[in-house]
């Protein structure tokens, strides 16, 4: 098996640090994480060494998203949760599956048991991982 290197760049470091997805097409990469909205396009090298960010393509321009980015910032993290990705060479169509999930707040370290329960009860949808 060939190791192949992934170089996402700073502007890709979010899909590289949450990578869920990725599917090779030609002398294309193209990656997803599970956290965020944007797909990462990588470009193989010209000695084939390894394949390094050319394009992150946020699915927002390319989706209406039930609950779109907000302009502003915030500390609201935007993401469709994608687990999947392939490619139908018939149709020529790049597919992606979000998780289709619920999704709860994560344990912490400084809470107390109580608490921790507290939190992991609380269960909610988000729309656009079904979008």
């Amino acid at each position: 098996m060939k190791e192949i290197k992934l170089e996402f760049e700073k502007e890709g470091e979010g899909i590289s640090k949450s990578l869920s997805a990725f599917v090779r097409l030609g002398d294309s990469i193209f990656a997803a994480g599970d956290e965020g909205i944007d797909l990462a396009r990588l470009k193989e090298s010209d000695d084939g060494t390894c394949f390094k960010l050319k394009e992150l393509i946020n699915l927002s321009d390319w989706f209406d998203l039930p609950i779109p980015p907000l302009q502003e910032q915030t500390n609201q993290i935007m993401e469709i949760d994608l687990e999947g990705m392939d490619f139908d060479c018939t149709n020529q169509l790049l597919w992606i599956v979000g998780s289709h999930s619920l999704k709860r707040s994560k344990a912490k370290a400084t809470y107390d048991t109580k608490k921790n329960l507290e939190l992991l009860g609380k269960v909610e949808p988000d729309a656009n991982r079904i979008f």
